[in-house]
Formats: structure tokens, sequence, C-alpha cells
């Protein structure tokens, strides 16, 4: 029998994922009642923050368009190749 543990925290705001040298996520940073906390996953790391804060995180994290992250300053991490339809 597979024992599955998680951390899930009520009403946090996400401010970045931690990404190790080889783009794996180890981790995230979130902000609650006013105070920053880094988590670190055992295993994985799941985004589940909806259509728009998904892609907000991601793009907070380093993750997406390398011109669109220059643009407001954010350091890249990773370049995400997005296809528009």
């Amino acid at each position: 029998m597979t024992q599955i543990s998680f951390k899930k925290v009520l009403q946090p705001m996400l401010i970045q994922i931690h990404l190790d040298s080889t783009g794996k996520a180890y981790g995230v940073t979130y902000l609650r009642h006013g105070q920053e906390r880094f988590v670190r996953a055992r295993k994985e790391v799941i985004v589940s923050a909806g259509t728009i804060g998904s892609a907000k995180l991601l793009l907070l994290s380093g993750i997406g368009p390398k011109q669109h992250l220059k643009s407001v300053g954010v350091s890249l991490t990773t370049i995400m190749f997005m296809e528009l339809i």
C-alpha cells in the first residue's frame, strides 16, 4: 500500500517555484499571514492554481517566454515555448 503524503496550506499566496540545476521543481515559497515561508517537496511539486494563477506563478518563477520575462524584469530560469493558436 502506497502512503500519500502532502501538505495543504489554506489561503496562501504562492510567490515562487524553486528549481534545481536540471529544471526539476524541489519546493515553493508562499506568503501567509504576512510571513514568507518555504516548503521543500519530498517527491514532486503540483501546481494547481487555476488557469490564470498557474500561469502567473510560472512567470514569477522565471518560467516562460524569454522576451516577456525580460520586459517585466524577471530573471529567466527556463524558456517555455508557446504556440499561439
